[in-house]
């Protein structure tokens, strides 16, 4: 299959809605200015955190609050310069080491924040995102409606491979198409 049709290609992947919590993306964003306006998303690998993330900018654009998610990996960039008004949204916090972790907490202090992390740490959690085959099934049911009875079947085995992992079930799904029928 040529790579610009197949049903599990970056660009149709990015146009999914966020489908892994109870609560909308803008049910969380409220529950967070009960919590200081300060949180965690907790989950593991290929849960859909950052994915949650994305929902949430996009909820904030939308409303017209300012908001800036960033990536991190292992090394804290400089945040000094952004406003203070601005939610910032950090992706990759679990691999921030002890030292830069306290750092980002002192620098955003006084600053609305949501972190995506592994297990808890210092902030609440605001939401827990947990694997979950539903969520798997229904994006092989929007993404390849034609193929999806014959896909299901792979992307449990590949679910069950990678312990949940979203990422590298749609990967998988995505070379299986690529081969053909």
């Amino acid at each position: 299959m040529i790579a610009r049709l197949n049903p599990f290609r970056d660009a149709a992947l990015a146009r999914l809605d966020y489908l892994h919590a109870s609560e909308s993306p803008q049910a969380l964003l409220d529950r967070l200015e009960s919590l200081g306006g300060r949180a965690a998303v907790v989950g593991p690998h290929g849960a859909g955190k950052s994915t949650l993330l994305r929902a949430m900018e996009a909820r904030l654009r939308d409303t017209a609050r300012a908001a800036s998610r960033l990536r991190i990996d292992g090394v804290l960039p400089n945040l000094e310069k952004l406003p203070t008004d601005v939610m910032l949204l950090v992706d990759g916090a679990e691999t921030l080491g002890f030292l830069d972790w306290r750092r980002l907490l002192a620098i955003t202090r006084g600053r609305r924040l949501v972190v995506t992390l592994h297990r808890p740490r210092s902030l609440p959690v605001l939401c827990r995102c947990e694997p979950r085959f539903e969520v798997i099934e229904r994006i092989v049911r929007d993404l390849a409606p034609v193929d999806a009875a014959r896909l299901l079947p792979h992307a449990r085995r590949l679910f069950d491979q990678h312990h949940g992992n979203a990422h590298e079930v749609l990967r998988g799904l995505y070379l299986l198409c690529a081969e053909g029928p």
